[in-house]
């Protein structure tokens, strides 16, 4: 495997460790008898703690280089994974969550930097499609094995462990394969910024993590019988969505513009949001669907809209990180305290105007850069 292979398979690594927690986590706690309140701040902490990261990563990656950078994190990341099997009480968790914050996407960044210094112009967009599609395929499945694991705390805790272990060691093989990467001055330099541009897709791309989180968390807490079962299968479709998403994209964002192929996702994720409330196993599973497609698209297409707009500096692709997990951080702690106090069904109908006000700012935008 060549160095770009090997960071692919490194990223979609660090995906199915989050995908792993983010899908199973909360009916863990729920069965050792955490509070809503609490599982919602532990949860959340993580996504919040990854905007630090992020940032921290995109400065270092300036000063060092990819591998000195992602070689200094390694031992960190190995640390806070193994932690989730001594962390029991509620503090601790909490310390692991932001340990594995604070270093799960300065990895993802490391990654995704050297991807698009390695790859032309041109070719970026079909590459980043081709990573989301592994991506999301890695997550599907730590989704299915996370959920079904849940019955037994003992067997989910290794499981989580091991998947820990063998994320480390694609990491460390991805490292040690090639050369530190550099972007040099005049790259750095040599695109046109738009304040205007990187401002909205940033805020919109929060708008969809947090509308992911609501997904990954409550969608398995579905209070019907098997709700466990038929929420985990929904969310494994999301996730296969998500992936078969990135071979669609290219052929639908060339002939409609990113900003308006981001609107259309946003109108997919308001029929999703919809659908759910109505507590019928086929239109959950039909929402998955239809989630996974919208989300991935939209995810992809606002990364390359921030980081076109930033003048293709690194700082575009670490914004966007720092706005997913703001809107994952807020999300989790927000739907938690929703569910408590209006119920299941107001997680997906408070998003609604909101997701209504993106489309109208994507299309205003849209028009503007086509007058």
């Amino acid at each position: 495997m060549n160095s770009k292979q090997l960071s692919i398979a490194a990223g979609a690594a660090i995906v199915f460790v989050m995908s792993w927690y983010a899908s199973s986590l909360a009916l863990v706690l729920q069965k050792r008898g955490f509070s809503e309140d609490e599982i919602g701040i532990i949860i959340g902490v993580t996504p919040i703690c990854l905007m630090v990261g992020a940032l921290a990563a995109g400065v270092l990656l300036h000063k060092f280089g990819t591998k000195t950078v992602g070689l200094t994190l390694l031992p960190f990341y190995l640390g806070v994974n193994l932690g989730y099997l001594w962390a029991t009480s509620y503090e601790w968790l909490i310390v692991v969550r932001l340990g594995h914050g604070l270093v799960n996407d300065a990895l993802m960044v490391v990654i995704s930097t050297y991807l698009r210094e390695t790859t032309p112009e041109g070719k970026q967009k079909r590459l980043m499609g081709w990573f989301s599609t592994v991506t999301y395929g890695s997550a599907s499945t730590a989704a299915m094995i996370g959920t079904a694991l849940v019955t037994s705390s003992q067997k989910w805790m290794w499981g989580s462990a091991g998947t820990g272990l063998i994320a480390t060691l694609c990491l460390a093989l991805f490292f040690f394969s090639h050369s530190s990467v550099r972007r040099a001055k005049e790259a750095k330099e040599g695109g046109q910024s738009n304040i205007l541009h990187l401002v909205i897709s940033t805020v919109v791309i929060s708008v969809v993590a947090c509308c992911q989180m609501a997904v990954f968390t409550y969608l398995p807490q579905l209070p019907i019988n098997n709700g466990e079962k038929i929420g985990g299968l929904s969310v494994s479709i999301q996730y296969f969505a998500c992936g078969v998403s990135g071979f669609l994209l290219v052929r639908v964002s060339d002939r409609l513009g990113d900003l308006r192929t981001v609107g259309y996702g946003l109108f997919l994720i308001m029929i999703g949001n919809v659908l759910i409330p109505t507590r019928q196993t086929p239109l959950i599973l039909i929402a998955g669907l239809v989630f996974g497609i919208a989300i991935g698209i939209a995810i992809i297409c606002l990364k390359q809209v921030a980081f076109r707009a930033s003048g293709q500096r690194p700082i575009g692709v670490s914004i966007p990180v720092v706005m997913i997990g703001l809107g994952q951080g807020f999300g989790a702690i927000g739907f938690s305290r929703l569910n408590s106090q209006w119920g299941f069904d107001a997680i997906w109908y408070i998003t609604l105007p909101i997701l209504m006000i993106s489309i109208i700012s994507l299309f205003v935008l849209h028009a503007r850069a086509h007058n």
